[in-house]
């Protein structure tokens, strides 16, 4: 184990990675012969940062397609001439609560089921307990709850207040910022991002 280490340190050092060996730990991956797996208990935030923009751009998608669907079922049942007069999505709290559970289905499943998104696959990053488990769907719904957050100021301070939209959404990224520098979603939910380095 100690060779391992040692290998794996002076690998790191001239690739110039950033590793903290103080909480790195190694285990084998029993579904891939001979393959070794680093997990680093921190995570930067630039990786952070750039997952959730590629989770961002999927989600998006899965949006625009649900969209489409309600849209379509809300046409189907009133009419076209009554869904133009009257924008029925427009403003709905149930449309509102309806694609937050699509928001929130799409990053548990993930993170209970391996601990990945595709954005964080892509990133090698991966959500787990603090024991090495994958997360419940209880501490999913601490996660996302505490984690979107930094959407609130947004739509208050610019529909509410009537703050410009572009202070609004400044306040609303400084608040994301801070909450992935504390990491106050991790310690809600008792969970942490890791890096995966694979050997």
């Amino acid at each position: 184990m100690s060779v391992v280490l040692c290998w794996c340190k002076e690998m790191l050092i001239h690739s110039k990675l950033e590793v903290n060996f103080h909480n790195l730990v190694v285990k084998s991956n029993s579904d891939v012969k001979g393959s070794v797996f680093l997990y680093q208990s921190r995570s930067g935030l630039l990786r952070r940062l750039a997952a959730i923009i590629y989770d961002v751009i999927l989600l998006s998608g899965i949006l625009i397609i649900n969209t489409a669907m309600v849209l379509g079922l809300v046409i189907f049942i009133f009419g076209s001439d009554f869904t133009k007069a009257h924008s029925p999505l427009c403003g709905s709290q149930c449309f509102s609560i309806y694609l937050s559970l699509v928001c929130f289905l799409f990053y548990g499943w993930f993170w209970t089921h391996g601990g990945q998104t595709l954005g964080m696959r892509a990133w090698h990053l991966k959500l787990q307990q603090t024991s090495g488990q994958c997360i419940s769907w209880r501490q999913a719904f601490l996660r996302f709850t505490i984690g979107v957050t930094w959407i609130v100021p947004i739509g208050y301070l610019h529909n509410v207040v009537g703050l410009g939209a572009n202070y609004s959404l400044i306040v609303g990224i400084t608040l994301l910022l801070i909450l992935l520098k504390l990491r106050l979603p991790d310690r809600a939910s008792e969970t942490e991002l890791v890096v995966i380095l694979k050997n």
